[in-house]
This record gives C-alpha cells, structure tokens and sequence, in this order.
C-alpha cells in the first residue's frame, strides 16, 4: 500500500472527469517541457549573440543527431512508463514493482551500448549530414560532448517517466525548474566567460541533465509503488517481451524518422551558413510549442494506459474524443501567439538572412501544428493500447513523406521547399493511425472481455 503522501502526488486516472483528469495532469508536463526548452534556447540566445551564424550553425548541424539520441531515449523511457502505467491501473503494485526493476537492467545497458556506439560516431554522422568545413570542429566537440553525458539525460528520461506512470506529474516539474536554473548559469560561465563556444553549452546542458535526474531519483526511491529491491532486479521472460513488443517498434521510430531528419539536414547544409542558422533558429523557437504536443499526447498515453489495465474501455474513448478537440485548440492557440510573438523571439538569436529564413520557417511549422498536436495524442494512444508496430509503420510513411518533398519541392519553390517536410510526414501519420485507430481500440475490447491479450 502507498504512503499518504504517495497518494496525494500520484493520480488515478480510472476515475473522475476524462478531460479534467488530462489536462490537470499535462499542464506540469507542459510548463517541464517548456523549461526544458526554455534552457535549450537559452544556449542557442547565449550562442547566437557571443558567436553569431557560427554558434547557431554548429547547433544546426548536430540537430538531428541529438535529436536521435534524445528520441531514442525518451522511446525507450515512454514504453516503460505504458508497461508501469497498466500495472498501477489494474492495481498490482508488486508487479509494477518487478517491471521496474527488469527496465531499469534494460536501461544499464541500453546506456552503455548507446554510449559506445554514438561517441565515435559524431564526426562520421556530420560528414555525412554535409556540415559546413568552418563549423565542423566545433560540432564534433559539442555531439561528443552531448553523447558522453548520455547516462544523465537517459537517468532523467527513465526516472520521470516511472513517476507518471504512477500519476506523479509534479515531481518532473521540480527537477526541470532545477536544471533550468543550473543551465542557464552555466551557460553564461562556459559559453560568455570562459569563451567555450559551443562545446561549453553542450556541457552546460549535460550538467543540467544529471540535476534533473538525481531530482527525479530521489523521488522514485521515496515512492513505495517504486521501491525496487534486489528481488526485481531480474529478466523475467514475460515483463521483457512486453516490454520489447513496445520499446523495440517505438525506438525504431527514432531511428526510422530520424533518418528522413538526415536527408532533409544535408539539403538544408547545402545552402550555407545563413540558411543552416535560420533553420536551427526556428526549430529552437518551434521547440517551444511542439512541448505542448508531447506532454498532452503523454497525458493522454497515460490516461489510456491505466484506463486500459483497468479495463474501462467506455473512458478511453471518452478521453480521446475530447483530447482530440483540445489538441486542435491548443494548436490553433499556440498558431495565433507564434503569428504575433514569433519574429520578435527570433530577433533574440538571428539576424539579416537567418532571420528571415528562420521567420518563413517558423510560420508553416506553426500551421503544421494543426496536424501535428492530434497525430502525437493519436499515436500515444495506440502504442498505449500495445499497437507499436502502426506507429513505426507511420513513420516509415514519414521518412518517405520527408524524402519526397526534399527531392521534388525545392525544384519548384527552391530551398523554400524544405520548410515543408515536417508538415507531409505529420500528415501521412495522422492519416494512417487515424484510420487503424478506432479498429484497434475495438479488438482490445473484445479480447479483454474474452480474457484474451489484445495483439
């Protein structure tokens, strides 16, 4: 049994009102992620303005190999609080408590194969990426650094989503606003201080990720629901072919769209500096609204998860029709702010070229938006119901969606026609999982009144 205090920080979301329970439940995740992002631009403000197109430029160039670095954990990190996520909503603490302790064996060497794989790999992968020769050392350092500092960014992942899958929205939040405040000061040490460049705000940024994962630790190892013991830390056939039915399609995915990330990268290098630099600009600035996104589509994954080892089927769809609408507000919301606000936060850290192209982007990203916030609740939502394989599907679809408008677009409307493959690869998936979506919740039903499981 939890402790009282357990009890107050974490929710149950089989009962109560759907949308509330979302929205009182994304809301701490929203203003985390924004912090998270809050000190993500605040290296690309502080880079921008001591280094110009330069510092900008080297975060453009290592974007998308971070970004598979940082998805691939957040995947791994997500399918296991969806694992936890059931088992608390069915109410069988001991076995969360074993399924715990089998991922985080997982996560150890997830952690060291990761580590060993990509550190190497940073200058090869900017090579290929066609980075710029006069960024290019700069943006080996800063990946490498970025990649040594794996484990702290893979402990926050993990730790975070542990507690919400048990409810506990808030404690992310905590450790968030902690490295947020660690970032920025370093940032303004390593970056403005001590001259490091852009190495120095990768360092920053790693440093502030072992804040937020020791934040978060020390709030798993208080919650009784995840008081793992020696006895869980084991493999267990069944907990890990769970697990990899899940994590196996979801990290796929990371590699699957990044690799349409790659080719859409290498055309956008090819334009030079400025261009680079206005589009690691926008994609900073966009960063910010694309939180919102995650953090509801997380809301909704557990919100589905807990209802599903519950067996309330009747909720689950309730849930989605309505996550579905507030998702296409909040869309709608964050396009009127960005038409308004966004070029005045680009001015922040761009100018003369960048910041027009960095204004053009931001603004068919911001339209996009309409697609993109109910594609990632949507998709959420069916790897919750342990459908990973039409996500992974989805982004196949999505690689072939950013490929095509890469090769066809520029041809017509010149480099402009790469502001647009974001916008096709969330279209192709909001078509796709749409579509299986409503046949899939169905079956899960059906097999859960048999006693059956659900794939």
């Amino acid at each position: 049994m939890s402790s009282l205090s357990d009890r107050k920080r974490n929710t149950d979301m089989t009962t109560g009102d759907p949308l509330s329970l979302i929205l009182r439940f994304s809301l701490p995740l929203i203003l985390g992620y924004t912090l998270q992002q809050v000190y993500a631009m605040a290296d690309t403000v502080i880079l921008g303005r001591s280094y110009g197109m330069h510092g900008l430029a080297v975060l453009g160039a290592a974007g998308w190999p971070v970004w598979l670095c940082v998805s691939f954990l957040t995947n791994f990190s997500q399918a296991a609080s969806l694992v936890l996520a059931k088992r608390f909503g069915a109410g069988k603490p001991e076995e969360l408590r074993r399924a715990a302790g089998s991922i985080c064996l997982l996560a150890v060497l997830l952690g060291a194969a990761m580590t060993a794989l990509f550190l190497p790999a940073a200058r090869p992968l900017l090579l290929f990426l066609n980075c710029p020769p006069e960024v290019l050392e700069d943006a080996v350092l800063y990946l490498q650094i970025s990649f040594g500092g794996l484990f702290l960014l893979l402990g926050y992942n993990l730790f975070s989503a542990f507690l919400r899958a048990v409810g506990d929205g808030r404690t992310p939040l905590y450790a968030i606003l902690s490295a947020t405040a660690v970032n920025v000061v370093l940032d303004l040490w390593f970056v403005v201080r001590l001259r490091w460049g852009a190495p120095g705000a990768a360092a920053a940024t790693v440093l502030a990720q072992g804040i937020s994962a020791l934040v978060c630790l020390w709030r798993v190892r208080s919650q009784d629901l995840l008081r793992i013991r020696r006895e869980h830390l084991r493999l267990p056939a069944p907990i890990v072919r769970e697990f990899f039915s899940l994590c196996v399609p979801m990290v796929m995915q990371s590699f699957v769209i990044s690799a349409g990330g790659f080719v859409v990268q290498a055309h956008v290098n090819g334009y030079g500096v400025a261009f680079t630099a206005g589009i690691s600009a926008a994609d900073k600035a966009f960063e910010l609204l694309e939180t919102a996104a995650i953090a509801m589509a997380q809301a909704v994954a557990t919100f589905v998860s807990q209802n599903y080892g519950a067996g309330r089927f009747d909720r689950i769809r309730t849930g989605l029709r309505r996550a579905f609408v507030l998702s296409v507000c909040s869309a709608l919301f964050f396009v009127l702010v960005m038409a308004f606000a966004g070029r005045p936060l680009l001015s922040l850290f761009a100018e003369g070229e960048a910041l027009t192209v960095a204004w053009q982007f931001l603004m068919v990203m911001c339209a996009g938006m309409l697609i993109m916030c109910p594609m990632y609740s949507l998709r959420q939502a069916l790897q919750a119901l342990g459908n990973a394989m039409i996500p992974l599907l989805a982004a196949v679809l999505q690689l072939a969606a950013r490929v095509a408008v890469t090769l066809v677009l520029p041809h017509f409307f010149g480099r402009a026609g790469l502001y647009f493959t974001s916008t096709a690869a969330w279209l192709s998936s909001l078509i796709l999982i749409g579509a299986v979506l409503p046949g899939w919740l169905a079956r899960c039903e059906k097999n859960a009144s048999a006693g059956l499981p659900s794939a």
